[in-house]
């Protein structure tokens, strides 16, 4: 390799040494460099730098100040609910409990005699007069409604009104003499069932009393907002210690090694 050198002057008669002619092209990459340091991108790299340091400050004088009173009321109610329900999960069945067990399970027996019993003659009957009224009405409301349907603006009379709620009403009617007159389908007997089964097994767990799979889940809950209480009253110095591990948040995070290697911002 060889490069394209000349004189600048006479080096004799004390002119300039000899030039190569990439030197100037080397002058002028250095001060390309010079000038990235000034570009946007890297001004925005600096800027979240500073956001993440200010932040990962924030956090640590917030831990070092301790937990706000706020904050350890409401652990210490946490701790009282789970008290609470501690001593509602170990106490025997009342008396009031299993009264009220037993009469769900007696309106479910109802419920299921009654769909096994089928229709009653009574409704049907009524369901039947409420069926032939209705369809009473429809005559006599479409009647009126053919002495004005020739008219141009037959929709807006009162007649046609009429007509409508009418046949509205005979819909309702056929619905409910139908349901009234035809017997309870599988799913209907199915539910009713199911209602019965579901009283029978919650009354047999009131009367068994507390499980120990739920009192040992009641005394896991009063011991975990018990530690979460003492974690806060002690000011976390795990974390006032150790620092914000989380990436970009000082200590060991992005943030951190930044301006380790930066000095203060």
């Amino acid at each position: 390799m060889w490069s394209e050198w000349w004189w600048n002057g006479d080096a004799d008669e004390g002119g300039d040494s000899p030039i190569r002619a990439d030197d100037h092209h080397h002058r002028e990459s250095g001060a390309g460099k010079v000038g990235n340091a000034e570009r946007p991108e890297a001004q925005l790299s600096v800027r979240q730098a500073e956001a993440a340091l200010k932040a990962a400050q924030a956090r640590l004088d917030e831990l070092k100040a301790g937990a706000r009173p706020q904050e350890l009321a409401s652990a210490q109610a946490a701790i009282d609910a789970a008290q609470a329900q501690l001593a509602r999960v170990k106490e025997a069945a009342r008396p009031e409990d299993i009264a009220s067990a037993e009469a769900t399970l007696a309106t479910a027996r109802a419920e299921l005699k009654k769909v096994q019993a089928g229709p009653d003659a009574n409704t049907a009957a009524a369901a039947a007069a409420d069926l032939t009224n209705a369809q009473a009405a429809v005559r006599q409301a479409q009647a009126a409604y053919d002495q004005i349907k020739g008219n141009a603006d037959a929709g807006l009379y009162p007649q046609a009104l009429q007509l409508e709620q009418a046949t509205n009403a005979l819909a309702a009617a056929t619905a409910r003499y139908q349901q009234a007159t035809e017997g309870p389908t599988s799913a209907d007997l199915a539910r009713a069932q199911a209602g019965v089964a579901q009283a029978v097994a919650a009354l047999a767990g009131v009367k068994a009393g507390p499980r120990p799979a739920d009192s040992a889940a009641a005394e896991a809950e009063v011991r975990r907002a018990q530690a979460q209480y003492d974690l806060l009253k002690a000011g976390r110095p795990e974390h006032v210690a150790g620092g914000d591990h989380r990436p970009g948040r000082g200590g060991c995070g992005a943030g951190g090694r930044w301006a380790e290697s930066h000095g203060d911002i």
